[in-house]
Parts: C-alpha cells; structure tokens; sequence
C-alpha cells in the first residue's frame, strides 16, 4: 500500500488523495495489474511490469512503454475510447519494475460478456469494435514511415517484410532457447517462401497483436463499447497482424472494412500471422508458465495453417 500511495502522489502532485483499496486484476499474463480506489471515489489502473530477473520473450521487452506511447497517440489523434495515461515511469525508483497508471474504463470485457449476448447484440459490438480497429490503424498513422515496435528502444525497419521476418525470428529463436518442440525449419522456410505478399504492405499502421475480446469492455446494460485496452504488443504494423483478424465475423469485417480481406496475397499473410501468433502463444507458455495455457489448440491451430501455407497456390 505504501509503494501504491507514493505512485499516486508523485501522479499527482498537488492534489493526491489517500488510497482506500486495492483490487489485483486477474486477467493479465504478463504484467500484474490492480485497480485502485481513491477517497474522492476516482479509479487508476497500475500495470507493474515482471522484475527484472524474470526471463520474457524478447519481443516483451518495454511492452509498458508501447502501451504508454499508444495511449497518448490514439487519445490525441482519434475518437477511441481508451484509458488516459496518467503516469509511466521506468527510473525504478519507487518499485523494481516499470508501471504505468491509467484511468480506469469501467464495463464488462466482451469474452465474459459475449456467452449472454443475443446475435444481433453481438453482431452490432462486433460491427462498432471493427469500425474501432480501422480507425485506430488509420488516423494516427499517417506521417509514420518505419515499422516495428511502438518503443523507443526497438530497432524499425523501411520495410514490412523485413519488419515481420525480424519478429518471427525472434519467437523462433525463444522457442530454441527454450527446447519448445516446433517445426522451426517449416517455418521459417514457408515465411521465406511468401515473404514477397508482404512488400504490398507500404504504410505502418498502428496494430494490437493479442487484441481479442477480452480487450474490448461493454455495457452489460446497453451492450454498448465503452473502452478498448491493453496496448502494451502495439507496435506499427500490418494491421492484419492483429488478433481480432484470426477468424473475424462478418460484422467485424463490415464494420472494419469488406475490403480488408479481398486479395488471395491478404489471406496468405493471415496464414503467416496465424502462424506466428500461434507460436508466440506456445512459446510464452514455457515462459510464464500460463495455468489457463491453450497450448494444444494452438499447436493444431499452427499445423493446420501451416499446411496450409504448403500447399498454398500463388495469384
């Protein structure tokens, strides 16, 4: 409580208020997070980040500085409903670890929710979620001419091919460190094989790798969108490197964009995504030893796509 309090009081300086509770927030693998209760009644999120002798996948490295640098970015440049960052520190003065602080949203997250929805219910958050998503890659992007993570201390590439064979390697090369059995060598040689469809990607877009249900939070009264969180795997890329486009609904893609899935060359890159974001999903198992791990889907998931990809017939 007293490492909490002095986060509040160096956020706000001039006016802090006591802290009344703190609740951990369960969700996250990652990060351990709380929600913080004021006197006056307002809410902060805490995202505290692994101390510095736990082992992560390289691509986790400043993750809470992504989602600090996205924060602010989507808050100055669009409409999205997400949290205002209050405070990211990494001098590890008052904890081991970086944290960030942030408003809290308040709703439901749509993985819990969605088992309760009628289709039509369900079908309009998917439609305002994909409308979301197209503008968080399209309105702050413009002037951003380099891909890769959305940190400081990331190395960006002119190019998405190179980009998204540097991120592959690198889960790769975790998976190795580790002794996670995978078809490496399959791999790599099919993202090599259709590394061209990805040079019809020119300008970065802001993306979300891990976006999913549980990072949209809903009204459970109005079942209507009232935030979008967990920034911290943005990073500027293909936008259909997102999770949202692993098997999206139809209402999802109207509210996106039916344009967004029309080319044979856009479904080979889903392919490789899904690949990729299957491994990570693995490999992170042997890291952070996830008890709700759905390692075995995700194995299938990676086999079938990557047969996929082997019998994959160019345009």
């Amino acid at each position: 409580m007293s490492e909490a309090q002095k986060i509040i009081d160096t956020a706000f300086p001039s006016n802090s208020q006591p802290i009344i509770s703190i609740t951990e927030l369960l969700d996250g693998a990652y990060n351990t997070s709380y929600l913080i209760e004021l006197q006056g009644g307002s809410k902060y999120v805490l995202k505290i980040a692994p101390p510095p002798d736990v082992r992560v996948l390289r691509y986790e490295n400043y993750i809470l500085e992504a989602e600090a640098s996205a924060l602010q970015l989507i808050r100055e440049k669009s409409s999205v409903p997400v949290p205002e960052l209050v405070i990211y520190d990494d001098t590890c003065e008052i904890l081991d670890s970086p944290y960030i602080l942030m408003t809290y949203l308040p709703g439901v997250t749509l993985d819990k929710l969605r088992p309760t929805l009628s289709k039509s219910e369900s079908d309009a958050i998917d439609h305002s979620v994909g409308q979301h998503m197209h503008q968080l890659g399209h309105a702050p992007a413009a002037d951003r001419k380099c891909f890769g993570r959305g940190v400081d201390k990331a190395k960006l590439y002119t190019s998405w091919r190179e980009c998204f064979l540097a991120l592959t390697e690198a889960i790769l090369r975790d998976g190795e460190d580790m002794l996670v059995l995978l078809p490496y060598e399959q791999l790599r040689q099919q993202f090599r094989k259709w590394a061209y469809t990805l040079d019809e990607v020119v300008q970065p877009q802001l993306a979300v790798l891990d976006f999913g249900d549980g990072s949209v939070l809903v009204d459970p009264q109005t079942k209507k969108v009232t935030g979008i969180i967990d920034f911290e795997r943005a990073g500027w890329f293909d936008p259909l490197l997102s999770a949202a486009f692993r098997g999206p609904s139809a209402a999802f893609v109207e509210g996106y964009g039916k344009d967004v899935l029309d080319t044979r060359n856009k479904r080979c890159r889903l392919l490789m995504y899904s690949c990729y974001y299957s491994t990570i999903k693995i490999v992170e198992t042997y890291y952070h030893q996830a008890e709700d791990s759905n390692e075995m889907e995700e194995r299938k998931n990676l086999i079938k796509c990557l047969n996929s990809l082997v019998n994959w017939t160019a345009e």
